[in-house]
């Protein structure tokens, strides 16, 4: 959903030096970072994704290539940043279990995600596929690689670094930095007006997903859900008109009441 920062090194720097992993956690317990600053390592693990997907589309357009080309440089960018974010889970002490590379546990208690899951089918039957058929394929590696590359860094080591706070405070500060970064869309020429509607509804989705984590202590749903949604949003030309508003405002409906549900579950 995003559009792209920093080489691993520095990232595996920061977070040796102000984050050290809770102590005393069972195996399988949530992975969690105690940091001096919490919000100044999430702020930098958070830039991350947005920036080496925007360096893998940047390099593309600056050479003047075509949008398919900057798609595949997108997805390159994207699928690379995943890449770096499973190799810092990879150096730090918490196991890729505790990050939520594991089975997802207690789908009953999500309604077994039907309603994320809906949303997609929303986005397509209010815009349906607007794009060329040349660009699909990228549009579907980029949609993957995003789903993929923003859950490792949000879902993943955002949320445990804010996780010690407890795990309303860590959906809530990781859904906000992830609305946030949304904001780089203007450097892709999108309107204001745009951006913000775009900011809002990536906080409203963060908040989901990263609910879904928590929940069942999986990164798969809410990678699997966050990719499908890229992928409807992409085909329909990823455009505001009315019939996308009409449909952003049924998908926000439906978000907003599975968050309540999912937020009123959470231990306090």
């Amino acid at each position: 959903m995003l559009a792209p920062i920093a080489p691993s090194a520095p990232v595996q720097a920061l977070l040796a030096s102000a984050a050290t992993p809770g102590s005393g956690a069972p195996v399988d317990a949530p992975a969690e970072f105690r940091a001096r600053r919490p919000w100044l390592v999430g702020m930098a693990l958070s830039l991350v994704p947005a920036v080496f997907t925007g360096m893998g589309f940047g390099l593309a357009a600056a050479n003047g290539l075509d949008e398919r080309a900057q798609t595949l440089g997108a997805a390159a960018g994207a699928s690379l940043s995943a890449l770096v974010g499973l190799l810092v889970m990879w150096r730090s002490r918490p196991s890729a279990v505790q990050f939520g590379f594991r089975s997802p546990r207690d789908l009953a208690k999500t309604w077994w995600l039907a309603p994320a899951l809906v949303v997609p089918f929303v986005v397509l039957a209010a815009t349906g596929v607007t794009v060329s058929g040349a660009l699909v394929p990228g549009l579907v590696w980029l949609s993957l690689a995003a789903g993929l590359n923003e859950e490792i860094w949000f879902r993943g080591l955002v949320l445990a670094v804010f996780r010690p706070a407890g795990p309303r405070y860590a959906v809530v500060a990781s859904s906000g930095l992830f609305g946030l970064l949304h904001l780089t869309n203007l450097l892709g020429g999108k309107s204001l007006g745009y951006a913000v509607l775009q900011l809002l509804f990536a906080v409203l989705f963060g908040v989901v997903v990263a609910l879904l984590v928590v929940h069942t202590r999986s990164l798969w749903p809410a990678i699997g859900i966050h990719a499908a949604y890229d992928i409807a949003a992409y085909l329909g030309g990823d455009v505001l008109n009315t019939a996308a508003v009409v449909g952003l405002s049924v998908q926000c409906a439906i978000l907003a009441g599975y968050a309540v549900v999912l937020w009123r579950r959470l231990p306090r």
